[in-house]
């Protein structure tokens, strides 16, 4: 898996002769799922959620590039999300999902790490884990070794998760 995520990686930051304008995706050029049952997670919230469906029109307007999978991960966390690199012209973010989670859960999870990677893109100086860490520290709660968290997350996830119901 992480050779395909470094494929996908260079052929989208124009490593190795490739251009650096990232290919066409099935719904949305910013956000991306790698697997298949991570796309089929970003279809059903595009569809399901108006939140998320907003927070993902905003990430077209910013320079990340948000990768989607799904993976094991231990069974405390249901997804996390990590600047992959930066160009000069993009940022990479990849968010991971607990692919144990029931594709309800998976889908609020998204929204959540959505917000996440919306706050990561406000900030242009978040270039790096150093960085992005600093960001943490001002706008989050919670020890960076741990979990570390923020309120609008916490509420975009629990939107995203209402809305779905609803549907």
């Amino acid at each position: 898996m992480h050779g395909v995520l470094l494929v996908a990686l260079a052929t989208v930051a124009g490593i190795g002769g490739w251009s650096v304008t990232p290919p066409p995706a099935v719904h949305t050029a910013r956000v991306r799922g790698l697997d298949a049952k991570a796309r089929e997670v970003v279809s059903a919230m595009m569809t399901g959620s108006p939140t998320a469906a907003r927070m993902v029109r905003q990430l077209e307007n910013s320079d990340l590039i948000v990768m989607v999978l799904t993976d094991y991960l231990p069974a405390a966390l249901g997804g996390d999300l990590s600047l992959v690199s930066a160009t000069p012209q993009w940022r990479f973010v990849r968010i991971r999902l607990n692919n144990m989670l029931p594709p309800r859960e998976q889908i609020g999870m998204l929204g959540h790490e959505l917000q996440h990677a919306l706050e990561v893109a406000a900030d242009p100086r978040v270039r790096d884990q150093a960085s992005m860490r600093r960001l943490y520290e001002r706008i989050g709660h919670g020890a960076w070794g741990g979990p570390y968290e923020t309120t609008a997350a916490r509420e975009a996830g629990a939107m995203v998760l209402r809305e779905m119901a609803e549907r």
